[in-house]
């Protein structure tokens, strides 16, 4: 993809945590400036509800595409969840020291829903995958691969009880290749290339957190708030997550209905594709995140920050918009492009 119509200075290159930089500045060059406050409705406050169990049935959809350009640049990202056999999750190349991959969770039922995404703004780009368990509500293992233009780099995560391991690799003069096949156990997933590990640590999981808790990524709050049974404003779903850095409390909270423009290619379980343009009311969900202990990093998701929402299809559960704050430019969007049900 070549966004570029003009010559125009050369982007940065692109580590984990850098190509979200890039795709946040390139949100706010595409998106609107000014967007219209969520309007609330007068309805009760229910009592926070307990994490739902992540099934694709309990989610409606399968996969999300979002997308903005124009003559300066361009910005796209893909999700789509699988739900795969337990036997399905590969350590391997990861965590190959023994001390570290016999204290990992397993998982504790047959099925786990795997989240992979694919996230490029201009030459940059990278690939995110995470592998979470629905029976016992918490991640197992996530990977985030950044290829940029002269370096790339994987950072991977394995959770254990009371910490998480973190393993980077990048790939030097002849750090093995490129990019690997994107196939792993009958799904597409983020495979990680084995170039040479540049640091491996633990980190603490903090004691603030219930030890009943399970743990989750940022991207996985899409599925999760699709899931959540929202309903009445005022409505609000606790869940505890990791970021490459830091963890957060975050609340999603429904903070009422707004009717916005859309324009999107809606792909049905049976399979028949169909355009949706005009106006549709939904779902306005606010992400209100809190650190737990001392954060480094700002929460930030899709590469925007600040007074997240989400705003989904009270249908199909679709989130339809995605709000946040972008350097420069103040509260963006990103609209939905196209997106698939499941039965």
């Amino acid at each position: 993809m070549d966004p570029m119509s003009t010559p125009r200075p050369p982007l940065p290159m692109a580590g984990p945590g850098r190509l979200a930089s890039i795709v946040l500045l390139a949100v706010a060059l595409l998106s609107p400036a000014v967007l219209a406050d969520a309007t609330t409705e007068p309805k009760a406050v229910s009592l926070p509800a307990t994490p739902a169990v992540l099934a694709l049935k309990a989610i409606g959809w399968q996969s999300l595409e979002y997308s903005r350009s124009n003559i300066w640049a361009s910005v796209s990202s893909r999700i789509v969840l699988h739900e795969v056999p337990a036997a399905a999750l590969e350590r391997r190349p990861l965590f190959d020291a023994e001390a570290v991959a016999g204290e990992a969770l397993t998982p504790a039922g047959g099925r786990l829903l795997l989240l992979q995404a694919e996230n490029q703004a201009a030459s940059n780009r990278e690939r995110l995958s995470s592998w979470f368990d629905p029976s016992a509500n918490t991640l197992l293992q996530r990977c985030r691969v950044a290829y940029g233009r002269s370096d790339s780099r994987a950072q991977c995560y394995l959770y254990e009880d009371a910490a998480v391991w973190r393993e980077r690799r990048e790939r030097g003069g002849n750090g093995g290749p490129d990019e690997p096949e994107w196939v792993q156990g009958g799904a597409k997933t983020a495979a990680v290339p084995d170039w040479p590990v540049s640091s491996r640590v633990e980190l603490a999981r903090p004691a603030a957190i219930p030890a009943d808790a399970g743990l989750t990524s940022p991207m996985l709050l899409l599925p999760l708030a699709s899931a959540a049974p929202l309903e009445q404003t005022g409505d609000s779903q606790t869940v505890f997550v990791h970021t490459d850095h830091d963890f957060y409390r975050v609340t999603l909270r429904l903070k009422g209905r707004e009717t916005i423009d859309v324009e999107y290619r809606l792909t049905a379980a049976d399979g028949a594709i169909r355009k949706v343009v005009g106006q549709a009311r939904t779902l306005v969900v606010a992400l209100e995140a809190h650190a737990v202990g001392a954060a480094r990093d700002e929460f930030t998701l899709l590469g925007m920050s600040g007074s997240l929402q989400l705003l989904l299809d009270p249908a199909t559960r679709v989130p339809l918009a995605i709000r946040g704050n972008a350097p420069w430019i103040g509260q963006t969007e990103l609209r939905l492009d196209g997106a698939s049900l499941v039965e």
